[in-house]
């Protein structure tokens, strides 16, 4: 995956906020086109999973992705959940590739999780679900990697390169929506 210009990127943990943040970013880049009532909104007609895919999905079938299912309008929206050492090697050399990476509180992560994990299983394996996802979770084991290495790689490189990544926190989209949407149409 070779990052265009004015590609960004909407990076998470699983269950961190990644469908809000996909929806806000949309509704954004979407406001001088479409009123969010309009039928021709993409919000309207598809989820925002749909309208931002995640940069995995390209290579799940090989590890060179086939670049005409890429998006080739522009600007480029993009998501993932992969640590952020796993892009930083493609980033170098489009330094002007914007990253979005929205953090929440670890428990409601892990909670969040074990309820997407239930929503399939008996009740009565509920409860040893959650103790083997803290097990693994408190031990780092993760498709992504440790939870404290992946939100604190992303928030130091936000203080490194400010104007290239935006690190937001959960807690406080939910707490002041307006504040952390215009934080974001800033950037």
């Amino acid at each position: 995956f070779k990052p265009q210009d004015n590609d960004t990127i909407l990076a998470s943990l699983p269950k961190s906020g990644t469908t809000w943040l996909k929806a806000l970013t949309i509704a954004l880049l979407e406001r001088s086109k479409n009123r969010s009532s309009d039928d021709l909104h993409p919000l309207q007609s598809d989820n925002p999973h749909g309208l931002v895919p995640f940069l995995e999905e390209f290579y799940l079938q090989s590890s060179k992705p086939d670049s005409t299912k890429l998006p080739s309008s522009s600007p480029r929206l993009f998501s993932t959940h992969m640590p952020l050492h796993t892009l930083q090697l493609a980033f170098k050399e489009h330094s002007s590739c914007k990253i979005v990476y929205v953090c929440r509180n670890v428990k409601d992560v892990l909670v969040s999780h074990w309820y997407f994990r239930c929503a399939n299983i008996k009740v009565e394996g509920e409860r040893n679900l959650l103790e083997s996802m803290f097990e693994s979770f408190c031990s780092g084991v993760s498709y992504y990697g440790p939870f404290w290495e992946h939100v604190l790689s992303y928030w130091r490189e936000s203080l490194e390169v400010p104007n290239h990544v935006l690190f937001m926190r959960y807690e406080e989209m939910k707490a002041d929506p307006r504040a952390q949407i215009k934080k974001l149409a800033d950037f």
